[in-house]
C-alpha cells in the first residue's frame, strides 16, 4: 500500500505541479495513518496465493500480491478491514473473495 500510494502521489505531483502542496499534505496524512494499517511480511505462502490469484483473476504481479496480502490481513485481523484501490479488475477480484471494498 505504501509504495502504491507514494507512486500515485508522486506521479500526480509530476503531472500537476500546482497540486504539490496538497500532495505533500496527503503524504503526511499517509504517514500518520500508516500506524493504523495492518502490515504483513511477505512469505512463501502469500507469494503462492498471489500466484494463484494472478492466474484466477488475470491480475498483474504486484496487484496479485496486494490482493493476497489484503485477504490474509482480513483473515488475521481482529477488526474488519476494507480493500481499497482504483483498479476495476482488482476490486472485482476482492469482492469475489468476499472482501468489503471502498
Amino acid at each position: 500500500a505504501w509504495a502504491e500510494a507514494y507512486a500515485a502521489l508522486s506521479r500526480r505531483a509530476r503531472e500537476v505541479p500546482e497540486d504539490a502542496a496538497a500532495i505533500e499534505q496527503a503524504k503526511v496524512a499517509l504517514a500518520d495513518d500508516w500506524l493504523h494499517f495492518v502490515v504483513l511480511e511477505i512469505d512463501q505462502a502469500l507469494v503462492e496465493r498471489a500466484g494463484e490469484y494472478a492466474d484466477t483473476f488475470a491480475l498483474r504481479g504486484y496487484d496479485s500480491i496486494q490482493l493476497a496480502a489484503a485477504f490474509e490481513a482480513g483473515r488475521v485481523s481482529q477488526t474488519p478491514i476494507f480493500f481499497a484501490c482504483y483498479d476495476t479488475r482488482l476490486n472485482k477480484a476482492a469482492k469475489l473473495l468476499g472482501m468489503a471494498c471502498l
